[in-house]
C-alpha cells in the first residue's frame, strides 16, 4: 500500500488540501496497482503502527486529532476514535494488550489573524 498527501501526484486529481490522503493499493504478484480510497485524514508527518490483525492504524499528523485504520478486506480506510490531544511529528507503538500507545509532541491550534 502506499498513501501521498497530495492525490494528484497518483491519480492526476487536483488535490491542494493537506486533510486528505489518497492512497493505491501493489499486488507484487500481478505487478498491478489500484487506486485506493481518498481519506479525510491528512497523513502527513503521523504515527504508524500496526494493530493485531496487521492493519495499518495512522494517527495524527496534518489532521492531528484523527485516526484511520487501513481495512484489506474492503480496500478502503475506516475511521477510528479519534484522539483526544491531537498530535504530529510523533511515534506509536501497539502494546502487548492492543493498545497503541502514542508518544510526542502535539500540535498547539493557534488562531491567525
Amino acid at each position: 500500500m502506499f498513501a501521498a498527501d497530495k492525490a494528484d501526484l497518483m491519480f492526476a486529481e487536483d488535490s491542494t488540501s493537506y486533510d486528505v490522503t489518497a492512497s493505491a493499493t501493489y499486488d507484487p504478484s500481478t505487478g498491478s496497482v489500484a487506486p485506493g480510497t481518498v481519506t479525510n485524514h491528512g497523513m502527513f508527518c503521523p504515527g504508524l503502527s500496526l494493530d493485531f490483525q496487521g492493519r495499518p492504524v495512522v494517527t495524527g499528523g496534518a489532521t492531528d486529532n484523527k485516526v484511520s485504520i487501513f481495512d484489506e478486506e474492503s480496500d478502503s480506510w475506516v475511521s477510528g476514535q479519534n484522539m483526544t490531544i491531537g498530535r504530529g511529528y510523533h511515534a506509536q507503538i501497539t502494546l502487548s494488550d492492543g493498545h497503541i500507545f502514542t508518544i510526542g509532541r502535539f500540535l498547539e491550534r493557534r488562531s491567525r489573524g
